[in-house]
């Protein structure tokens, strides 16, 4: 329906394109929404072209009905459902969505009964070792030592050790050898009770090396090995 007066440009008044059906009775073709691409909670038999939106994997979605709302949210993750996570700041850091484990501070320890002892001549000693505080004591051995193998992870850096003893006029060492019988190299010393930080070839490598702490015995008064203790951290960069 069109209402003019004069030519186009002198019109007073002008209606083009209105549709005349009621609107009870209206449809999505009647009022010619059937091209367009739309997207909808459901199907409906008036339009052609409707995208029905559906939640994916770890996706929730909430119809409140007409009037109301419509909420999508993230479903909580499982070991089985993708999902949204969060995450312990102790274990794991999230830079721009990425998760990392943290390189964390841990330590390995070995009560003073690990230290096997020998003397200068590599033939057995004779030590006693108490079942009650795990220490290794020697009172005949004199120039000796005594040694105890580290198990430390593939990949792990080695940053401090030490050896706790009743004696700090003698020394420890920390070795590492190759497997196929190479020579040693030295990885940490210091005096007993003391640790050293200034760790040399610091990266755990168990498909080359072997290692082990090599600890002073001098006797022959009553000496005592408590233990020892490793600090590292892992790389998981």
């Amino acid at each position: 329906m069109v209402l003019d007066f004069g030519d186009e440009d002198q019109s007073i008044f002008l209606q083009t394109d209105v549709r005349e059906t009621p609107a009870a009775t209206a449809t999505a073709t009647s009022v010619g929404l059937t091209d367009g691409k739309y997207i909808v909670v459901d199907y409906d038999s008036d339009m052609t072209a409707e995208r029905k939106i559906t939640a994916g994997e770890g996706i929730d979605f909430t119809d409140g009905g007409a009037n109301s709302t419509f909420i999508i949210a993230g479903e909580d993750a499982s070991v089985t459902n993708k999902g949204i996570a969060s995450f312990n700041t102790d274990d794991f850091t999230v830079t721009t969505g990425a998760v990392a484990l943290k390189n964390k501070t841990s330590y390995w320890s070995c009560p003073g009964v690990n230290f096997a002892t020998i003397n200068g001549t590599y033939t057995e000693a004779s030590p006693t070792w108490s079942h009650t505080t795990g220490r290794l004591q020697v009172t005949t051995e004199v120039g000796g030592y005594c040694m105890a193998q580290i198990d430390l992870p593939n990949g792990a850096v080695v940053t401090g050790a030490t050896v706790y003893g009743n004696t700090t006029g003698n020394d420890w060492t920390l070795y590492r050898v190759t497997l196929s019988g190479g020579a040693g190299a030295t990885m940490a010393t210091a005096a007993i009770n003391t640790e050293d930080t200034s760790i040399s070839n610091a990266t755990i490598d168990n498909s080359t090396y072997t290692y082990f702490i090599k600890a002073e015995i001098t006797g022959p008064d009553t000496e005592y090995i408590y233990g020892a203790r490793i600090k590292y951290t892992t790389d998981y960069d």
